[in-house]
């Protein structure tokens, strides 16, 4: 009798008996599914009719019903079973059977139901069928439970498990295994393979294009003048170019920074932290700005501003974000302190270089993140994979517009090239050393810890040893501990 399908009777009895056996234990439900569609496509594969296929597959949902009757811990028990453990467990296809048996529209399943643990040479149960004798559905069914049983607890469609279970079921070709069988389900599991492997392929591709045109958008955009550029406070242009003016006093550049409230703050702040404690706690800008200086005052007004950049109120960014201010601010301290090592002219010069270089990424990572929303197959590891090397002409874009100097843009460019040259500039060499510093120390979105930084082409350039850089390491780690969380 073949299985007819009588409308949601049909449906639900099926759903029924999956729920008896995901009460028993979830993995047993969870194996019949997988194992019931993995007979399905291999039965596609062999051409069978659409009714021999479904009662296959019928037949793959149900075959373990007769499990619930076997103690939960005996079906999951690890080790060997006893004699009387393994007779229990020999019951269930004779149990599953008899379950199954009084529903009418099932009775073309109860042949492989009750055979699928019989072998091709006759030593299985419950009735040692050999060869032929053994229906072909329940043959099928052996296969698919062997993939299942070899695949379980590991990622579906491994490799590694795909010639494992080659190998598995080729070893036991005639013995277990139908050998005929064993061929054809050899070539399916191939295919699936190499179906599996062009999937993976094109998914990747499809990703990589959907964030090529995004980042194209955003490049577009910004040469039309279409997005809006971040911006600093304007008490911060008005501190830079006061700081820039050679008659400006520390009291002209404390007013300036007073009339914000939130900048004034954080600077106070800054200047009492361990990086610049002095005798006596400041209470005042006017404090601040002698105890800081004027160029560093300068560096701080600005970054304290530009962590306004990273800010937002989507909880799921957040924290990329923080990280991503760390790092610039970290690679902004480490530039400084390498030019000091190096006794490098204009030191705060490079610690803005170092706050900025990344600023294409910022740019890119608003609308590059909302693909997220979008696209659930695109993760934040392929937006920061894809916005590699494009954030650096981006950037160096950006501060163009935004008045920065050359020497600002060539660092936003250059700072994450492989190979440099022996015209490339210091500061160039400087500030993309220090952004591969923070990787070793921490504070990067990429893993670094075992970078050897004295083997990278800017220490090289620079002609840094290995103790000076473990020293410098040290130094900034001291800096951003004490200083990150006051801005």
């Amino acid at each position: 009798m073949t299985v007819k399908n009588p409308g949601n009777i049909f449906k639900e009895t099926v759903s029924a008996f999956l729920t008896v056996m995901e009460v028993y234990d979830p993995a047993l439900r969870e194996n019949a599914e997988r194992i019931a569609s993995n007979c399905i496509r291999f039965c596609k594969k062999l051409r069978l009719s659409k009714t021999e296929s479904e009662e296959i597959y019928f037949a793959g949902l149900l075959h373990d019903i007769g499990m619930f009757r076997v103690p939960v811990d005996i079906y999951n028990k690890k080790e060997a079973l006893t004699e009387e453990e393994h007779s229990l467990v020999r019951m269930h296809p004779d149990l599953s059977e008899k379950i199954l048996s009084n529903i009418s529209f099932l009775k073309g399943v109860l042949p492989v139901v009750r055979h699928h643990h019989e072998k091709f040479d006759g030593s299985g149960y419950p009735d040692g069928k050999k060869g032929k004798e053994i229906p072909y559905g329940a043959r099928i069914v052996a296969l698919a439970e062997a993939y299942d049983a070899i695949a379980s607890g590991r990622p579906y469609k491994d490799k590694k498990v795909i010639q494992e279970v080659i190998e598995e079921v080729e070893k036991q070709a005639g013995k277990h295994f139908d050998p005929e069988l064993v061929k054809e389900f050899v070539q399916f599991l191939k295919l699936e393979d190499a179906a599996e492997a062009a999937g993976q392929r094109e998914a990747v591709e499809d990703k990589k294009e959907i964030i090529r045109k995004t980042i194209n958008d955003i490049i577009t955009r910004l040469k039309k003048g279409k997005i809006a550029l971040p911006s600093l406070p304007r008490v911060v242009e008005e501190v830079q170019a006061a700081i820039d003016n050679p008659i400006s006093t520390t009291d002209d550049i404390a007013k300036l920074i007073e009339t914000d409230s939130v900048i004034s703050l954080r600077l106070i702040s800054i200047a009492n932290s361990a990086v610049y404690r002095g005798a006596d706690k400041i209470q005042t800008v006017s404090q601040a700005v002698p105890r800081l200086g004027l160029k560093q005052t300068k560096g701080v007004v600005v970054a304290i501003a530009n962590k306004g950049l990273y800010q937002t109120d989507n909880d799921k960014l957040k924290e990329t974000l923080q990280r991503m201010w760390l790092h610039a601010l970290a690679c902004a301290y480490a530039s400084r302190i390498i030019g000091v090592e190096l006794q490098t002219e204009n030191v705060d010069n490079l610690f803005l270089m170092g706050l900025v270089h990344d600023i294409g990424k910022v740019l890119l990572f608003k609308p590059l993140t909302d693909l997220l929303e979008k696209t659930e197959a695109i993760t934040m590891n392929d937006i920061m994979e894809g916005s590699l090397g494009v954030h650096c002409s981006l950037g160096g874009a950006l501060l163009a517009k935004l008045g920065f100097s050359d020497d600002f843009v060539r660092v936003a460019r250059m700072h994450n090239d492989e190979k440099f040259s022996e015209a490339t500039l210091k500061y160039i060499l400087i500030v993309s050393l220090a952004n591969l510093l923070t990787r070793k120390i921490g504070y990067s979105l990429h893993d670094g810890k075992d970078l050897d930084l004295a083997e990278t082409p800017p220490a090289k350039r620079l002609k840094l040893e290995a103790s000076q850089l473990d020293a410098i390491c040290g130094k900034v780690k001291k800096v951003m501990e004490a200083a990150a969380s006051k801005f």
